[in-house]
């Protein structure tokens, strides 16, 4: 028989030694009665996690968000504390010759600081003699020597009141790490305590697992509503730029606007705009069929009302920091929707900003009277509707009609005299301002000179006719060859026309017809 079967062998013991051997063996097994506390201890731990029901699982997880919550405060208040020692600086920037700030320092008393303005001001004064007298540049010399010996006896008290901040930064940063280390070691220490309980653990996963859920549906419709933003205000903003170019006459409208918004100066930026609104304005009070602005809605969004959209709440929700922060934060987490999304907000927002500039106000102060009118835009349509009420829109279109008929003619006047054997002129148009005559235009002409003789013989220019605004130059004036009579806008462009000799257009060169 093996000694292990001895061991497990009962036997009952025969004599007193046997029986003494037998126990002392029993108690060799049992663990150290004085450990039996610790035992318990986690026999009780593995009885309180068993038996832990969901209302107190939940009243834990409660206390845990709570403990969290204020391990966050604690630690936003110790770094809070932390930068305002490391900020803490007195003398960073102060300068010896700052004396009031010296004193406030108190690196300086206040009556020292008025004996060291009064040295500064003789000096001063003994700088500015001119010429300086041989006394008077050894009395500088002298007080400019004892004043920098002040200066660096100042500058040596700076700098040991400097390292005792130094010293005195360094030892309260220490307090304040070692303080807060306590506070956030035990907040910590009961967080953990509570994280050991297995079912606790699991109940926070599953909520966690339910709350990433939770915002991702969040997320998804966040992405949704912006994009239907997006969409409404394109549509609107589509439908306003393409009413512009209509009216304007510019297919590249919106991208003539943006680019005045975005890079021209605020000069330029201005003519701009107040030259398209200028137009908008004459297609309210003269345009006709679908050049007439009949209403403000056709080019102001903000004007259209919707029982389902605000626009300009709509505006505002693109231009909310919170939702450009969640899609900037998504956009670079690697979403691309997000960051097509934040181009297209940038876009609406920028439209936005140039219609408004383009519109303007719809009440302004009047500069002269200091009552409120309406802006220039708006108060076009009350021209047009007073206009149409007293008949001047119709003495307008004739005026108009007139203009038109009167341009066109002039047009081919233009025309048959270069096809007869004259040629375009570019007149400036001066206008006389403050007494002084300045170019504010060109008005394009046509010019048609004959070769003829003067009553003495001699060789001249003959104008024969005159169109456009070259209808200034009376028909049947004449000039030498060199047309020195006649004005620089005939001559230049004539150079180009004739055959020269010298100084002398001798003979005309082109016939062919131009515009």
């Amino acid at each position: 028989m093996s000694e292990s079967q001895d061991a497990c062998r009962v036997s009952k013991p025969t004599t007193g030694t046997q029986r003494r051997v037998v126990l002392r063996l029993v108690e060799d097994t049992l663990p150290d009665i004085g450990n039996l506390d610790v035992i318990l201890k986690e026999s009780e731990k593995v009885i309180s996690h068993a038996s832990l029901t969901e209302e107190r699982i939940d009243e834990m997880i409660q206390k845990r968000a709570g403990l969290l919550e204020r391990l966050q405060n604690t630690e936003a208040t110790r770094d809070q504390r932390l930068e305002h020692v490391q900020d803490y600086d007195p003398f960073g920037d102060i300068d010896v010759g700052n004396y009031e700030g010296l004193v406030s320092a108190g690196v300086l008393d206040a009556e020292n600081a008025v004996r060291l303005k009064k040295l500064d001001a003789v000096i001063d004064r003994l700088s500015s003699l001119d010429p300086p007298t041989i006394d008077s540049a050894t009395e500088l010399k002298k007080l400019s020597a004892l004043r920098e010996s002040f200066q660096k006896q100042l500058e040596e008290r700076i700098k040991i009141r400097q390292q005792a901040v130094i010293d005195r930064r360094v030892e309260v940063r220490n307090k304040v790490l070692s303080h807060y280390l306590k506070r956030t070691g035990g907040l910590r220490a009961a967080i953990a305590e509570i994280d050991a309980q297995p079912k606790v653990l699991e109940k926070l996963k599953v909520l966690e697992a339910e709350t990433r859920e939770k915002r991702k549906k969040e997320m998804e419709q966040f992405v949704r509503m912006m994009n239907e933003s997006v969409q409404v205000l394109s549509d609107r903003h589509a439908k306003v730029f393409k009413r512009l170019s209509e009216l304007t006459g510019n297919e590249n409208i919106t991208e003539d606007l943006l680019n005045a918004f975005l890079k021209e100066s605020a000069q330029r930026q201005r003519n701009i705009f107040t030259g398209v609104r200028n137009r908008l304005i004459g297609s309210v009070i003269d345009g006709e069929g679908k050049g007439q602005l009949k209403s403000s809605k056709e080019v102001v969004p903000w004007a259209e009302h919707s029982a389902n959209i605000s626009y300009v709440e709509t505006v505002n929700g693109l231009r909310y920091f919170g939702n450009r922060k969640r899609l900037e934060t998504m956009a670079a987490a690697g979403d691309v929707q997000a960051a097509q999304l934040l181009e297209e907000c940038e876009q609406l927002i920028n439209e936005n900003e140039v219609l408004r500039r383009l519109i303007g106000k719809k009440h302004i102060t009047d500069r002269e009277t200091g009552k409120k009118c309406l802006g220039p835009f708006w108060a076009a349509f009350e021209t047009r509707k007073a206009n149409d009420e007293t008949g001047v829109t119709e003495v307008r279109r004739k005026k108009r009609k007139e203009a038109a008929e009167l341009e066109a003619k002039t047009k081919k006047a233009m025309a048959d005299i270069i096809k007869q054997g004259g040629f375009a002129v570019t007149v400036p148009v001066y206008t006389s301002i403050r007494g002084k005559q300045q170019l504010s235009g060109k008005k394009k002409g046509a010019v048609r000179l004959e070769r003829d003789k003067s009553k003495k013989g001699s060789e001249i220019w003959r104008v024969a006719e005159a169109a456009g605004g070259a209808d200034i130059l009376e028909v049947g004036s004449t000039s030498p060859l060199n047309m020195s009579s006649f004005p620089s806008w005939v001559r230049e462009p004539a150079q180009k026309k004739f055959i020269m000799r010298g100084e002398d257009f001798v003979e005309f060169l082109v016939y062919e017809s131009e515009e």
